[in-house]
């Protein structure tokens, strides 16, 4: 049984983003890994595509590092990140 995933940065323009999954529907992806969340402000597109592509969002990451920067992003983590707002990674924290 293959699990297929579908990575999208977050910093495509959001109609791009929109339309990767029906663009990449025929591998059958299931679930959505967004990258780059360190990289934009703008987190509007990927609520719509998790929305709209009906796919599961099982991960993220917000690190030039995947391997640390590795997060698990359901429904609860993805209200709780939106409400804080994001800042680049050379802005002081």
């Amino acid at each position: 049984h293959l699990n297929v995933h579908l990575t999208l940065p977050v910093t495509y323009h959001a109609e791009d983003l929109r339309l990767l999954p029906t663009a990449f529907h025929a591998l059958g992806p299931k679930h959505i890994i967004f990258t780059k969340l360190d990289e934009t402000r703008r987190w509007g597109g990927l609520v719509n595509v998790a929305v709209q592509s009906g796919f599961g969002v099982c991960y993220a990451s917000d690190s030039t590092n995947p391997a640390r920067g590795v997060i698990e992003l359901d429904a609860t983590t993805l209200a709780n990140r939106l409400q804080i707002p994001p800042t680049y990674p050379w802005e002081e924290k």
